[in-house]
């Protein structure tokens, strides 16, 4: 997460099994067990350019398709 909704992810719990790991630049990685693929590619694309998800890669390649999608309906 970039340093904009870093307070946020640090305030709540997510999951769990999660872990927070800060960062230089005032983001944070955050690492937690999901249960719901679907809920979490969509919890990650709510925060738009400020989050990455980083793996499994699967899921990475599944927001490239979302995020395809999305563009396709702004051209």
């Amino acid at each position: 997460m970039g340093a904009t909704p870093a307070p946020y992810i640090r305030e709540r719990r997510w999951s769990t099994e999660q872990s927070l790991t800060a960062q230089e630049d005032g983001g944070v990685i955050l690492e937690l067990a999901a249960r719901s693929e679907a809920e979490l590619t969509s919890w990650v694309l709510s925060f738009g350019t400020h989050a990455e998800l980083i793996s499994p890669q699967h899921l990475r390649q599944q927001i490239v398709q979302e995020l395809g999608k999305a563009k396709e309906l702004y051209r």
